[in-house]
């Protein structure tokens, strides 16, 4: 069986806690999910909730804290994000997020 990888994508907003059912939930079918949080999501929901569902590090900066020895992996960390997964699903799903506005450019 071939595993589907999914980037999940949570924004700052009350609902945020609601992505980690999410994470949850698209575990349960077998998806290998990778979280990526903006700074205001960890305002609402913390990212050892989303490391302790999904078994995996989450992202919370475009560049991690990384030793010398580290910085190349920690440097293009977030590219093999991008290059990584087949899904890109954003929770909560609001207009106004950051993810929102790339998006919006994307589809430009």
């Amino acid at each position: 069986m071939v595993t589907t990888n999914v980037a999940l994508g949570v924004g700052g907003g009350i609902a945020a806690y609601k992505a980690a059912e999410l994470a949850r939930a698209l575990m349960e079918r077998g998806f290998s999910v990778q979280v990526v949080m903006t700074r205001s999501a960890e305002e609402f929901v913390r990212p050892l909730t989303f490391a302790a569902l999904t078994g995996r590090k989450v992202l919370t900066r475009l560049f991690g804290d990384a030793s010398p020895e580290d910085t190349l992996d920690s440097a293009i960390e977030h590219i093999r994000v991008a290059q990584g997964n087949q899904i890109l699903v954003i929770a909560p799903g609001i207009y106004y997020s950051p993810f929102a506005g790339c998006l919006r450019r994307v589809s430009m």
